[in-house]
């Protein structure tokens, strides 16, 4: 890819950020555990989810996203210590157009779990990030986490994240992130989960 791209905050149509990170994360493990093992139905899922989640960050946190001659090809959502959660019963229609209704047992299965772990003090979330597989290796996501960082070490916070695979966690843990626990997900033994967290700025 050539230099011509950048990185700024997004404002535009949610459907757009939740097709390029449904995308992405169609093969992700716990998309897989979540929605199916048949590839069309599970990216319909995601695809629903994502844009769930891009909505609500467009209304109570942050989407950042780099652009290449005009196009969307990278995303990142955060919230802020302010955001109510942000996950809740608007996914679970997600399983029902995606023609798989056993994917709404599961994600409130995750769901719950990953409410009952996330920390109580103000942080920063930082559930998404991702790419159009044609621009994976050129710095993109890297380039949207030094954004995300930026804002969030200028307010003081620590940010944590969820990681369900090893590329994920190599990720984070290269941007400063310690993984502070992992676990296997109750009722979906094939994904392990790790969460970590960035201290706020001169933290230790």
């Amino acid at each position: 890819m050539d230099d011509v791209w950048t990185v700024e905050p997004y404002r535009g149509d949610r459907r757009v950020i939740g097709a390029l990170l449904g995308r992405a994360f169609r093969d992700d493990p716990l998309t897989v555990a979540v929605g199916g093992a048949e590839p069309r139905r599970r990216e319909l899922w995601s695809i629903h989810e994502m844009t769930w989640l891009a909505d609500a960050a467009l209304r109570r946190g942050y989407v950042d996203v780099v652009r290449h001659r005009g196009e969307v090809i990278a995303a990142a959502l955060t919230f802020g210590p302010a955001a109510r959660a942000v996950q809740g019963l608007g996914c679970l229609f997600g399983p029902v157009r995606a023609d798989e209704p056993g994917a709404a047992i599961r994600y409130a299965r995750w769901l719950a779990f990953q409410r009952a772990r996330r920390p109580r003090a103000p942080h920063v979330y930082f559930p998404i990030r991702g790419g159009a597989a044609a621009y994976h290796g050129v710095g993109a996501t890297s380039a949207l986490m030094r954004a995300v960082l930026r804002r969030v070490d200028e307010a003081g916070l620590p940010i944590y994240a969820e990681i369900d695979s090893p590329v994920g966690r190599r990720f984070v843990e290269k941007h400063g992130f310690v993984v502070e626990d992992e676990s296997t997900l109750p009722g979906l033994p094939a994904v392990r989960v790790c969460w970590a967290r960035r201290p706020a700025s001169g933290a230790g």
